[in-house]
């Protein structure tokens, strides 16, 4: 029997992320404890429990058996009471369409919302309508927006891209969100106009603005020094370079410059092994030591496995037995988990040599002072990475990130102009 606390079915769920209702589960769930906006597998935000999320929690689940429950009842009562057995039977139908109704209705989003939550996960990490988040969230994430068209644009004053149509599908995601959350935050006319204006590029079918190559990279230079007489923001992001952004402009070369160009881009692609700091080496300690405290964790669970054992167990003559099979696991597993992670560590400590990669993180999780973070397909085939506690930062998520790993474990030692 279960006993604990269990993410009830999502509400409102798109791409993964939804609302999510927390109930105390006795062997069945009983009462709720709050609720959170699940963002991914890990990560989740915090946000107030209101009556229709624990409604359709218990619609989801209970009513279904208790209508059920009560139409097998119901149907193998005997007797005169023909009134009593039919409103049961009311009753529990009405229970069981009810628990349907949450199912088909209040799972997934309507078409409408479906567009806008699409348009919002281009924007950043999260697509959740900030409708549904408290006013402190929807202030932070609409300062995360802002972080990145900063890092992405070059700009801190998104509404003049809008008010002077500067509007094209490479800003668009992040400018209808931007306008959605500040009309969100602050119903204002003002605010609500100018969300309009954006809105009018899906709604009315208005034009994007296409520009050249050249206009853009002149652009970039104005908003560049636009944004060096700007007001800071708290924790300004690291200014990415507007190439990375935008396509190079075609031009009709010659095979031999086509050539020059693959070595160039094969050249800059390949991570060359350069030596490591003495912080590296120190973070290298810290990783391998991490490891060996999970497997004392790992060796205190087999031990009171055992002791649980050989309180059940009869006769002394089948504890040695017992010994040697929870030595065996603990063995096997050791050898199978934690084993290749370290002698790894240990070679880049011997070697001393670390690579530059570019990755995005989709997901994190953080257990016993170390970082798991979960990479995007990437040409390198690292699926994960291990780093200090630090680096478990959620403005790290869906960020293209220029990190050093060591060469042999792929253990995260920097995260090169970024602030986690």
């Amino acid at each position: 029997m279960r006993i604990g606390v269990i993410n009830m079915p999502g509400r409102n769920s798109y791409d993964g992320q939804s609302l999510r209702t927390r109930f105390f589960i006795l062997g069945l769930p009983l009462f709720p404890t709050g609720c959170i906006y699940k963002i991914s597998d890990n990560l989740g935000i915090d946000i107030p429990l209101r009556g229709k999320d624990v409604l359709h929690a218990y619609a989801k689940i209970h009513f279904g058996l208790l209508g059920f429950g009560g139409l097998m009842l119901s149907s193998s009562m005997r007797g005169s009471n023909v009134m009593m057995k039919s409103v049961l039977m009311l009753l529990c139908l009405g229970l069981v369409g009810f628990c349907i109704y949450s199912w088909v209705a209040h799972s997934s989003v309507n078409e409408e919302e479906e567009v806008q939550r699409k348009i919002f996960g281009k924007a950043f990490l999260y697509n959740m309508s900030p409708e549904y988040l408290p006013n402190h969230v929807q202030k932070s994430l609409f300062n995360e927006l802002l972080k990145v068209y900063f890092g992405k644009f070059a700009k801190l004053d998104w509404e003049a891209d809008v008010r002077q149509n500067n509007v094209n599908k490479e800003n668009y995601p992040l400018l209808y969100t931007l306008a959605y959350y500040q009309k969100t935050i602050a119903t204002t006319p003002a605010h609500e106009a100018l969300f309009a204006e954006v809105a009018a590029y899906l709604e009315k079918g208005k034009q994007f603005k296409t520009t050249t190559a050249a206009a853009a990279n002149n652009q970039a230079a104005t908003a560049s020094a636009r944004a060096n007489f700007a007001t800071p923001v708290t924790e300004t992001p690291r200014q990415e370079p507007r190439a990375a952004y935008q396509s190079a402009p075609h031009t009709a070369t010659g095979r031999e410059s086509n050539a020059n160009t693959s070595a160039n881009t094969k050249q800059q692609n390949d991570s060359t092994p350069v030596e490591m700091s003495s912080k590296d080496i120190f973070t290298l300690h810290d990783a391998r030591q991490s490891i060996v405290k999970q497997l004392f964790m790992v060796a205190g669970f087999f031990l009171l496995g055992f002791i649980i054992a050989a309180i059940f167990t009869g006769g002394t003559a089948a504890l040695g037995i017992v010994f040697l099979i929870c030595l065996t696991f603990y063995g096997v597993i050791s050898a199978a988990v934690f084993l290749p992670g370290y002698l790894k560590i240990g070679r880049d400590i011997k070697n001393r040599k670390k690579i530059s990669i570019k990755v995005r993180i989709r997901d994190m999780a953080e257990e016993f002072g170390t970082a798991y973070l979960i990479l995007q397909s990437n040409r390198y085939g690292i699926k994960k990475l291990t780093a200090p506690a630090k680096y478990y930062s959620t403005g790290l998520l869906n960020k293209e990130l220029e990190i050093y790993v060591g060469k042999e474990s792929h253990t995260l030692l920097e995260i090169v102009g970024a602030r986690y």
